[in-house]
């Protein structure tokens, strides 16, 4: 009852900012609503960023006056020193400042990146044959596999949005071939073969039993012991898959009234076609890296549309706001061509 979790207090600011948006947009008072994600923000600050880093869990003393971190450099209980999970909300979430962002960043490339993606955290929680001091599940589960065994994919989904909110495309690229089944023996060499044709919840490492994988986690780590498919077919992975290569890599979505196109495409692809339907009607979108200015330049049907920058992103400049109504409204019923021509980066 004293331990707070970083990744949810960031998830937490997160929805509060958006119902923040949602008065402006409807134009009604939500009570309560003002000034909490800004006190969240500040708690956030004092508490689960010791040293200027995120911590997995703040346990708060008796008095609530003070405390300690626990999955952070300065935890001295569990031996796990780095989480993925608060930091890669916190960034998507906007509560980190740009600076912050970069330098988590750098830690999660350093400490949490493996050979077949991100990681939940450094290392596995210890196994003492079952009995639980900290972590109900993690101390007592027999099998390495799932989060267990550090690799969940939902989580490694969401770093990947991380890199799109950051604009970090080679990377986004990479980190999708990794978990896509079709070609994943590819992408992760040491990865078992498996269906090719459905989403796998986890990369399970191949071993024997829990004690093995702490004295081999090392090698995981590099990828010099094989990996398997978790569980099959995992709630809402594919639907987050697929939110990624629309919404982010494309980079095509709406938000409220607005179209917005921000496209996040890799140096390996200076040209892309893409075909999706959009709001009922068919849509061929064109990809290109060569605007002559440094803005992106958006035509329908051969007609030049204008726009706005997008604002929403505190880490970078990102890509193109419309009107939508006024973009449905010169859509045609038979084909239509969108063109979107990103500038050199």
């Amino acid at each position: 009852e004293h331990m707070v979790s970083a990744w949810t207090v960031a998830l937490s600011y997160q929805v509060l900012r958006r119902l923040e948006t949602l008065e402006k947009q409807s134009g009604k008072t939500l009570p309560g609503v003002a000034g909490f994600a800004d006190a969240v923000k500040e708690d956030f600050h004092r508490w689960l960023l010791p040293d200027g880093i995120a911590c997995g869990f703040f346990v708060f003393d008796d008095d609530g006056k003070s405390g300690r971190p626990l999955l952070h450099p300065a935890d001295t209980e569990t031996g796990i020193h780095h989480r993925l999970l608060p930091m890669k909300r916190a960034i998507i979430s906007g509560l980190f400042t740009k600076e912050e962002a970069v330098k988590h960043l750098a830690i999660i490339r350093q400490h949490l990146l493996a050979a077949d993606g991100a990681r939940l955290m450094d290392r596995p929680t210890q196994y003492r044959g079952g009995p639980r001091d900290i972590f109900e599940r993690a101390e007592s589960s027999a099998a390495f596999s799932r989060e267990i065994g550090v690799f969940y994919t939902h989580a490694h989904l969401r770093y990947l949005e991380m890199l799109s909110i950051l604009g970090e495309a080679d990377a986004l690229w990479k980190g999708l071939q990794q978990i896509n089944p079709v070609g994943v023996t590819e992408a992760v060499p040491h990865a078992l073969p498996r269906q090719a044709n459905l989403y796998f919840s986890s990369s399970d490492a191949q071993v024997h039993d829990r004690y093995e994988a702490a004295e081999r986690y090392p090698e995981i780590v590099e990828g010099k012991v094989p990996v398997a498919g978790g569980w099959r077919l995992y709630s809402s992975g594919p639907g987050i898959f697929c939110y990624l290569v629309r919404s982010r890599i494309l980079g095509i979505r709406r938000r409220y009234d607005r179209l917005i196109l921000d496209p996040i495409l890799p140096s390996s692809l200076p040209e892309m076609t893409a075909s999706i339907l959009w709001e009922g009607h068919d849509l061929k979108v064109i990809f290109r890296h060569d605007a002559p200015s440094s803005e992106t330049t958006v035509i329908l049907n051969g007609k030049a549309l204008e726009s706005t920058p997008c604002t929403d992103n505190p880490y970078r400049t990102t890509g193109r706001s419309l009107d939508v109504s006024a973009f449905n409204h010169l859509l045609v019923n038979g084909p239509n061509t969108l063109e979107i021509t990103l500038p050199e980066s």
